[in-house]
């Protein structure tokens, strides 16, 4: 259980890279439709916020395959899985 700790650890700090990667995109798009940012400045910007969203998503990926009891369950995975059981029973 011990191994585990600097897993959760690390899971949570990539959650939380990926919460503000998320973020910063969104202000980025703002500021482009607001008129603050050009669209230059947009395309130059952006790819390095999509290459590091990438690769956030592809090391939780990789944790949660080699560690899935690391992640919490996803509720989208529960909805759709919920979502089958009221189909099935009509």
């Amino acid at each position: 259980m011990r191994s585990t700790d600097p897993t959760r650890k690390r899971v949570q700090c990539l959650e939380r890279e990926l919460t503000q990667t998320g973020k910063a995109i969104e202000r980025l798009l703002a500021a482009y439709q607001e008129g603050l940012l050009g669209i230059e400045q947009l395309r130059e910007r952006m790819p390095m916020l999509r290459q590091r969203e990438r690769s956030i998503r592809t090391e939780l990926q990789a944790i949660a395959d080699q560690t899935p009891s690391c992640f919490d369950p996803v509720p989208s995975v529960e909805i759709s899985a919920q979502n089958k059981t009221n189909h099935s029973s009509n």
